[in-house]
């Protein structure tokens, strides 16, 4: 039986809202568990000075979390499941799935309430190659740049008029309760979120296997599948959590809608797919991930990426 459990996370206010909720939840289930945060800083987020990409893509924001997990200085680490590559460590699993929060992408400005009032050249900042692109498909005339820095540092850059708009995560401003400061959500139907966007995602050692019962209260199985989905196809495709692809399905009632892009990260060149599926018919779920990833190969995704 486990008396304590150390929960892993990253030092900055987004990733310190996610574990402690996670805390909250395994304490109201199992009251004779005590919580400890462990506290770690990444190499992500010590760079500021590169975009992501360059440094070696997303997944330095899990490395150092994992780390401590195979050197059992946690348990449990708590990630967002967009930062998470598709092929982990060897050793490591993704044990729960929670359920997804808002997977849209949003605007915020204090001077314009919406993309299309922006004037031309209008200066927009976002941390994604993904989020550039399918901007840049629809207003090119924009000056995109890559903004670095956790969601309060980039919101004061934005105060500060070093910028015209940000691009950001819904999920992370619902979460620290900054939804006044959205004036745009945009539609994932031309604006296709990221694999795993809302969605928290607990990894653990492969060995640990006690962990798994106080664990089950945290997973969603309907998000859990869909996830598969969208991580089946980014591994297909070969492409990084970094790459300028989305990745978001969802299941409304008992049909499965699943929306796919790649771009250039100009914008110039893109394509994009739907596919549409009762779930009753579908045998697997990474076999659906893996369809639409060839579909977007045999389109010639390989050369925007």
């Amino acid at each position: 039986m486990i008396q304590v459990l150390r929960i892993a996370t990253r030092k900055s206010e987004l990733a310190l809202w996610q574990s402690h909720y996670i805390g909250d939840i395994l304490k109201k289930n199992h009251p004779e568990l005590s919580i400890e945060w462990v506290e770690l800083s990444t190499k992500a987020d010590e760079d500021l000075s590169k975009p992501v990409y360059q440094l070696g893509g997303k997944g330095l924001f899990i490395k150092a979390l994992e780390q401590a997990l195979l050197d059992n200085i946690a348990d449990i680490a708590v990630h967002s499941m967009k930062d998470v590559p598709t092929i982990l460590p060897m050793g490591m699993r993704i044990s729960a799935i929670c359920q997804r929060t808002d997977p849209r992408d949003v605007f915020v400005s204090n001077q314009y309430n919406s993309i299309q009032a922006l004037p031309s050249y209008a200066k927009i900042g976002t941390t994604s190659l993904r989020r550039a692109s399918q901007l840049l498909r629809k207003r090119p005339d924009l000056h995109i740049t890559l903004l670095r820095g956790n969601i309060n540092t980039r919101l004061l850059k934005l105060d500060q008029n070093e910028y015209d708009g940000l691009i950001l995560a819904a999920a992370g401003l619902l979460r620290l309760n900054l939804s006044s400061r959205i004036v745009e959500y945009l539609d994932c139907d031309w604006h296709v979120p990221a694999s795993g966007q809302g969605v928290i995602g607990i990894e653990t050692c492969l060995h640990r296997k006690e962990l798994l019962p106080y664990l089950a209260c945290l997973h969603h199985e309907s998000t859990a599948y869909c996830i598969r989905i969208e991580r089946a196809m980014l591994y297909k495709l070969e492409a990084g959590c970094e790459s300028p692809v989305g990745s978001y399905a969802k299941i409304d009632q008992d049909k499965l809608i699943f929306n796919a892009y790649v771009g250039h990260r100009t914008g110039v060149q893109y394509l994009e797919e739907t596919f549409e599926m009762n779930v009753k018919d579908i045998q697997s779920p990474v076999d659906i991930g893996e369809q639409m990833a060839q579909r977007l190969l045999d389109q010639g995704a390989s050369d925007l990426l």
